[in-house]
């Protein structure tokens, strides 16, 4: 009776002090996740880590990992400007991509867009070129004509011997048959 307290390691303690350490020990620690309810862990008992969506936890000894899943599953996804929306499937926020040979750039809604209008107007501009190749070339003389298409020969042949004196004059022109006759 009568023990002070130990002061140097070589003191005996006292009850006060052993009941001062067995209030402190027992007390445990507290754990408290994201600012929610604090749990008080006595000591001996287990605290699990468990793994949540896209994250993984493992053990290693004494080591607690905790990562990313290589494997991740979320409802939306925004990186700066670009979103990418599990609901609507979208992805949203891109800049235009190059239109080149050697580009691997996404496009976006309104680059198609304007492809496709490009194409529509080329579609119809193809089929009224189309339809002016198949009329044909029309040819006329001082009587007759006939039509050519795109690819027909026609034969413009004068009665005149090649080395005789010729003239504008006296010529006439005669379109029948597929050719033209310069009389």
């Amino acid at each position: 009776s009568n023990v002070g307290d130990a002061v140097n390691d070589t003191d005996a303690v006292n009850k006060r002090q052993l009941d001062n350490l067995s209030t402190t020990v027992s007390r445990g620690w507290n754990i408290q996740a994201n600012g929610g309810d604090t749990e008080t862990v006595a000591p001996g008992d287990t605290v699990n880590v468990a793994q949540g969506d896209n994250i993984e936890v493992t053990r290693a000894g004494k080591t607690l990992n905790i990562a990313t899943s290589r494997k991740v599953n979320f409802d939306n996804v925004a990186i700066g400007t670009i979103t990418l929306d599990k609901d609507s499937g979208k992805i949203s926020g891109l800049a235009d991509g190059a239109l080149a040979p050697d580009s691997r750039d996404a496009v976006t809604g309104s680059q198609l867009f304007s492809t496709h209008k490009n194409v529509s107007t080329n579609s119809q501009n193809i089929a009224a070129n189309k339809a002016q190749i198949d009329s044909g070339l029309n040819f006329a003389g001082n009587t007759g004509t006939f039509n050519r298409h795109l690819g027909e020969t026609t034969t413009i042949r004068g009665g005149l011997a090649a080395d005789a004196a010729a003239s504008n004059k006296n010529i006439r022109t005669v379109a029948k048959d597929g050719q033209v006759d310069i009389l």
